[in-house]
């Protein structure tokens, strides 16, 4: 269930920095940070269509967990860190 113990991670990057790791690294350190202070559940959200960033999560670990859609970001996947 998601709640009150859950985090969101994420990472935005410029165009001409795709594709070189940059997310995958940024991703990681965020995990790592996150279970350094104790964060019970990463979550990350993620545009359905957004198959770059899908595969950077599962890439680092991350697991689709269910898919909602809010006013103000549309419809997300949202992926969680495995327990």
């Amino acid at each position: 269930m998601l709640g009150c113990k859950d985090y969101e991670i994420g990472f935005v990057l410029a165009r001409k920095y795709w594709g070189k790791g940059y997310a995958s690294e940024i991703g990681i350190a965020q995990i790592e940070y996150g279970q350094d202070i104790g964060c019970e559940r990463l979550l990350a959200l993620v545009s359905p269509g957004n198959v770059a960033s899908k595969s950077v999560l599962h890439k680092i670990g991350m697991i689709h967990h269910s898919t909602i859609e809010t006013e103000t970001r549309g419809i997300r996947n949202i992926y969680v860190t495995q327990s």
